[in-house]
């Protein structure tokens, strides 16, 4: 992407006036606003902070948000970055360009603010060295967000040998590497059974990787999270080590491996980047408080054995649970009797109504997505559909109204077409100011394609043989900054909820709950051919020890300020099978909650064995509403402290814990029975413990509790004066 201009706001006003042209281009084809009133509409455009975040400071050259710092000092890049009070960075980032053998030494470097507002500031910082002008803008917005874009101005052409951009994250911050998904450029996506390599710990080897746009390194509490949208300007001979993670005894850098090999600068050079530290907001404890289930036929998970007193309710309804003619979008007939009989059951019931939506998945029933097609899609939807939808238009066929292929007929959405989030916007205000949802869901939540439509022109003048891709993450998180300031505007209560494949760590500002866990389905069966698995019931082995730990511990923390939930693949598509084999059923559904339940994680519940959910809800239920007084202590913390210590190496222990009662979660990770032996060090005195599910005792004598444990299974003891 070719910038001849020389300062940074050059380069923004340059940028808008593109933007402008762009849709001016894309409206004059388009259809009106008297045939789609929501088209161009400022829904959630607001300039404002919304709650729970606090507004921008500013300091000198020390910026603050919500719970973190970020600090220049006359610099290009952050000198230091907080999080909790915690340093993220060991040293200073920094830009390094070689050339004829040595690193150039830019000078003069100068900060600037250009503007401040509450939600957002803007900084620049200019340098140069004989030859080569280097400029940086910075936009810092409420949610933490560190855009930077850096860019390269040659006054001739001159040579370099390479150019990093390196980020230097503390060593005690730099546990665990998570990243996104490699590209599969057969399949055109991300490589599904590329999750077993995604959340590793870090041993002390470099890791390199291709170019992608996410890239986390965190510890149980906080971190630091990198995303790119594209790498159209970069410039690397191996596609492999496009992004390296070096661990050293000071640091752990965070290297992007901008040019690898030397080139000769002609042009300017562009490079975006962000940094998200995390956590992102302040956890809402109300989602702790909060079940989640399908609704329809999961619907039962919510009626057997669960107090609704002691947690809330939510059921996610799907288009079929009351025959909606718009599947995924938010658009409801109120004289529908099935969707009037929905509600209806759901307010006997208790519970919260969440409709089934898809993000970056469009409904072509509707007359929007069929009309925007050329502006919205991401990858071609197939020379037939586009004359299938001219044949509903005028009358000719109804096939529109058939699902195809499992998903109704549609394509899938490119986040970068503002039109796009004004439609989506509009239509979920409409629902939760109308028709009073109290939640909305996403499917096809993330965006897993590198955007394939030659209306976008994302990639201009790309540099290097790499292939050149395009993810919309960016663009992704302004369309739901839109939705979650102009929806809780109206209900400050709504939840907001998305289906991811692998969670992100920094790109859920904008989200209260994210459900993970359906791609663990490749790891069960070896691949993810679910027609495969069809053939052969027996191959599908959903057993949660065959996930890698560090993808099982690090994926659900709460510490990045949103829930994420694990989807449970149990059930899968062989419900047959497992009606057949209903021990080996209940065996792998228990088998999952010792992990949720010890890593104090909550669940999408369904898709497995029902008594699983009933046992681990009554003894839940047992410690009551989540009130500001309990806590959870994990494994974790408690191998630390040794608060309540196990006499077996197998066995770990976490507990949830309120002023005169104690929940055990006993988990035993090996391959055998034991009689554990558990001695408590908690503070106050113990006179009776229980069996959480079933209410039998269990043998406590002083400061020791005595149970059996099943192999690879738990127990849920609770603990009363």
């Amino acid at each position: 992407m070719r910038h001849d201009c020389v300062s940074g706001r050059f380069y923004y006003g340059l940028m808008f006036a593109a933007m402008l042209a762009v849709a001016s281009v894309c409206l004059a084809e388009s259809p009106g606003k008297d045939q789609f009133p929501w088209l161009d509409n400022t829904l959630g455009m607001e300039r404002e902070v919304p709650a729970p975040w606090t507004p921008v400071t500013v300091d000198g050259q020390t910026f603050g948000v919500w719970g973190r710092t970020i600090e220049f000092k006359d610099s290009f890049l952050p000198v230091q970055i907080t999080s909790q009070k915690v340093p993220l960075l060991a040293a200073p980032m920094r830009l390094e360009i070689m050339a004829n053998g040595k690193p150039l030494a830019f000078h003069n470097v100068k900060t600037t603010v250009l503007s401040k507002r509450e939600d957002q500031v803007v900084l620049e910082s200019t340098g140069s060295v004989p030859g080569l002008k280097c400029t940086t803008t910075t936009t810092i917005e409420f949610d933490g967000m560190i855009k930077i874009n850096v860019l390269l101005t040659p006054e001739a052409p001159v040579g370099i040998a390479s150019y990093r951009i390196i980020i230097p994250v503390s060593n005690e911050v730099a546990k665990v590497l998570a990243r996104f998904l490699e590209y599969d450029f057969v399949q055109m996506r991300t490589n599904k059974m590329d999750i077993s390599n995604a959340v590793k710990e870090l041993d002390g080897k470099p890791v390199e990787v291709e170019f992608m746009p996410e890239v986390s390194l965190v510890n149980r509490k906080v971190g630091l999270t990198w995303n790119a949208e594209t790498n159209a300007q970069w410039d690397y001979a191996d596609p492999k080590k496009a992004l390296a993670i070096i661990p050293g005894k000071g640091s752990t850098d965070l290297v992007m491996n901008v040019v690898d090999h030397p080139v000769t600068l002609d042009k300017t050079k562009t490079v975006e980047f962000a940094l998200f530290p995390t956590p992102l907001k302040p956890f809402d404890p109300r989602l702790r408080q909060m079940r989640l289930a399908a609704g329809g036929r999961f619907l039962s998970a919510f009626k057997a054995g669960a107090s609704r007193d002691t947690y809330d309710h939510y059921a996610i309804h799907f288009p079929g649970d009351f025959a909606q003619l718009y599947d995924s979008l938010p658009v409801f007939d109120p004289n529908n009797a099935a969707y009037r009989r929905c509600r209806e059951a759901d307010k006997r019931e208790r519970l919260k109504f969440i409709p089934y939506g898809a993000l970056w998945y469009s409904n072509a029933v509707h007359p929007a997505p069929r009309k925007f097609y050329e502006q919205w899609y991401l990858e071609p939807a197939g020379r037939s559909a586009p004359a299938r939808w001219k044949k509903y238009d005028a009358g000719e066929t109804q096939d529109l109204l058939k699902q195809q292929n499992m998903h109704w007929d549609g394509y899938r959405v490119c986040a970068w077409p503002k039109s796009y989030a004004d439609f989506l916007v509009y239509y979920y205000c409409e629902a939760v100011e109308k028709e009073k949802i109290d939640g909305i869901y996403f499917d096809h939540g993330e965006v897993v394609i590198s955007c394939r439509n030659t209306n976008h022109k994302h990639i201009v003048e790309p540099t290097g043989k790499q292939p050149h891709l395009y993810f919309g993450v960016f663009a992704n998180r302004e369309l739901l900054k839109r939705l979650w300031i102009a929806t809780k505007k109206i209900n400050p209560d709504l939840i907001i909820t998305q289906h991811q494949s692998h969670t992100s760590k920094g790109l859920n500002s904008f989200m209260d709950i994210v459900v993970t866990g359906e791609i663990l389905n490749c790891i069960f069966a070896g691949s993810p051919s679910a027609a495969a698995v069809q053939k052969n019931p027996a191959s599908y082995v959903p057993d949660y020890d065959k996930v890698p730990r560090a993808l099982m511990d690090y994926d659900c923390l709460e510490s990045c300020g949103f829930d994420s939930r694990l989807l449970p693949q149990i059930k899968y598509l062989i419900e047959d099978y497992w009606k057949e084999h209903p021990a080996e059923f209940k065996f792998y559904s228990d088998k999952m909650y010792r992990y949720a339940l010890l890593n104090g994680f909550r669940m999408y519940d369904g898709a497995m064995e029902q008594k699983s959910i009933n046992d681990a809800w009554i003894a839940l239920d047992k410690m009551g509403r989540w009130t500001p007084e309990m806590v959870f202590h994990g494994w974790w913390d408690n191998e630390k402290d040794q608060t309540v210590k196990a006499a077996h190496p197998t066995t770990k222990i976490s507990y949830y814990a309120r002023p005169g009662k104690v929940l055990l979660i006993l988990a035993n990770e090996g391959k055998k029975d034991v009689e554990e032996v558990v001695t408590l060090n908690l503070p106050g005195k113990f006179a009776k413990a229980t069996d959480a599910v079933t209410g039998q005792t269990v043998p406590l004598e002083g400061s020791v509790v005595k149970v059996k444990l099943p192999a690879e299974l738990y127990r849920a003891v609770l603990l009363t004066p």
